[in-house]
């Protein structure tokens, strides 16, 4: 969250983008998008009884740290009836914060649009100061659990199976007690069990707060290069309820940062979850899965570390997909204002920011991005880019005239040669300003439609519900695993119709200190028919489907021990 401005160097980035003449070529050359590409996302937040929540900072004027970064959202099924519900999180008050007591909240899917509260009787109030949330089974008994990162100690909650939960932290051993912003589960050794990663902010007391100003008498927030950075944690599952730190044994405490957005990644497709985050004013992480217990961190060797012009982002939110089809999987990272947000292409195991050539990159310098993410919001078969901004300092007015506090979210239509152009208007997404933080994405109305919900600093959330789309062919996923995690997350799934094949896995963390539905959603487009989908389960068995039919949410269950596969409509 850097404080100071590269206009200079800016332009330069700019200028070199904008001199690719083989990049700028394809994108001038790209056909328009097609009429599903100006549909619109209609705002329900008022309508869907989201509206009843307000994140709270916590704040009193006095400016504390923490206050600008704002909270995560998740999605998550918590009572298995097949929907998706929303749980959304909160700031705790701090010295001087005067009114109600913030806290987080759960809403149940209704299934006609509607949510409601639930939060007392499930009890996830939390009440402590909640940045991000993730969603995992953490000990296999096929119900999703909470773990909500905040400051000075996190929480984990069990789903007990019948509408409530259980704060299982101090047993579980994983209580933290630093700032936490972000966390994703992965299996990381393959014994079965999720672990937990855990990104880690900055050195960070409310009693040791610094003062910073650029006026004499006026404070500003300040930023994080002016704490130490920190270590993120590496949490490894016993299989008993139990975890135990394993950061120094996997030597994911060997490099510190300013832990921001964390999600898990195979880039070079050993079948071992590697991990990436994105740090704030330092340089990002690659974690390099090496296969016996511990990490390598290699962003710099991998291209990942810094920005184009070699210097450390100020790395928010961040999110893995394949956007150009070719088997890979790629890096979307967002960054500060007058920093481009950054758009890494997988080249056989090292990267390249494609932001400038993509024509994304232009686009986005002047917006500071938190919650991010890929996906096929037309379901055409290529995946788009969603990008929720707002500023960290609430008086950047007093000291910019080209930067605001309260920013348009943004939206990027994918032309299907590597090139992107932005539809936020007339999808309706730039509607409204607002200081965007977590994102969570996902089928909420179970229409094969991704909806987009965003946690809003001091304000109430933003929901969206994707009506852009008024006939294309899709398939989604409900996966079952037999082994290990139930909901398969670290399964890959791929899906081959009208010659393209797309390739999806499943998971939940990503985005900025959020969680997503894990169900994959393939878009067709006109296509009507799809050769085949093949799944490969954490197991390591495969499932293939062939010709099957569109338009379904389509559970399937891994077979044990080599069986048929069992496919059936939602």
């Amino acid at each position: 969250m850097k404080q100071t401005w590269r206009g200079i160097i800016l332009l330069l980035i700019f200028v070199a983008g904008c001199n690719n003449a083989s990049n700028q070529k394809r994108a001038a050359s790209a056909p328009p998008p097609p009429v599903s590409a100006l549909g619109r996302f209609t705002n329900i937040t008022e309508a869907s009884g989201l509206g009843a929540f307000i994140h709270s900072d916590g704040g009193s004027g006095r400016k504390y740290f923490m206050e600008q970064m704002g909270s995560g959202i998740a999605l998550l099924d918590y009572d298995g009836d097949g929907w998706m519900d929303v749980y959304l999180c909160s700031g705790a008050p701090l010295p001087g914060y005067k009114g109600a007591k913030p806290s987080n909240r759960l809403f149940r899917n209704r299934h006609d649009g509607t949510f409601e509260d639930v939060t007392e009787k499930a009890g996830v109030g939390c009440g402590r100061y909640s940045i991000g949330v993730a969603v995992g089974d953490f000990d296999n008994d096929g119900k999703p659990d909470l773990y909500v990162c905040c400051y000075q100690g996190n929480v984990l909650y069990h789903n007990n199976g019948n509408g409530t939960f259980t704060d299982v932290t101090k047993t579980a051993g994983v209580v933290g007690g630093r700032l936490s912003s972000s966390a994703a589960w992965m299996d990381y050794d393959g014994d079965g069990f999720l672990d937990l990663f855990v990104c880690n902010y900055v050195k960070y007391k409310v009693e040791e707060d610094l003062n910073c100003t650029k006026f004499e008498g006026h404070k500003s927030y300040c930023g994080p290069n002016l704490y130490e950075p920190e270590t993120c944690t590496l949490y490894h599952n016993n299989g008993d309820g139990t975890f135990t730190d394993a950061s120094e044994k996997a030597g994911i405490n060997r490099a510190k940062g300013n832990g921001l957005g964390v999600a898990w990644i195979d880039f070079d497709d050993d079948n071992r979850p590697d991990i990436f985050v994105a740090n704030d004013q330092s340089p990002n992480h690659l974690w390099k899965n090496n296969g016996n217990g511990t990490f390598t961190e290699a962003a710099a060797d991998m291209g990942v570390a810094f920005g184009e012009q070699g210097h450390a982002q100020a790395g928010m939110g961040v999110d893995v997909g394949d956007y150009d089809n070719d088997g890979k999987m790629d890096i979307l990272v967002t960054n500060f204002s007058e920093e481009a947000n950054a758009l890494f292409h997988n080249q056989q195991g090292t990267f390249r920011d494609m932001a400038f050539p993509s024509g994304m990159g232009p686009k986005t310098l002047m917006y500071l991005g938190f919650g991010t993410g890929f996906l096929d919001y037309d379901l055409d078969g290529w995946l788009d880019m969603f990008f929720a901004n707002g500023h960290v300092l609430d008086d950047i007015a007093m000291y910019s005239d080209s930067v605001t506090w309260k920013q348009s979210n943004q939206l990027f239509h994918s032309l299907k040669n590597g090139a992107f152009e932005e539809v936020s208007a007339p999808t309706g997404i730039s509607e409204g300003k607002r200081v965007s933080r977590g994102v969570s994405f996902g089928d909420l109305f179970n229409r094969g439609r991704t909806d987009i919900l965003v946690n809003v600093l001091r304000e109430k959330p933003l929901a969206l519900r994707n009506d852009c789309v008024a006939e294309a062919n899709w398939i989604e996923l409900d996966l079952h695993a037999s082994w290990g995690n139930p909901q398969a997350i670290g399964a890959k799934v791929w899906a081959t119709a009208g010659g393209v094949t797309q390739r999806r896995f499943v998971h939940t963390g990503g985005s900025y200190a959020s969680s997503i539905d894990p169900r994959p959603l393939f878009g067709f487009g006109q296509n009507k028919t799809v050769d085949e989908i093949k799944i490969r389960w954490n197991s390591g068995q495969e499932t293939v489907l062939k010709n099957p039919t569109l338009n379904q949410i389509l559970r399937v269950e891994e077979p044990p021990n080599g069986k048929k596969p069992i496919a059936k409509r939602l």
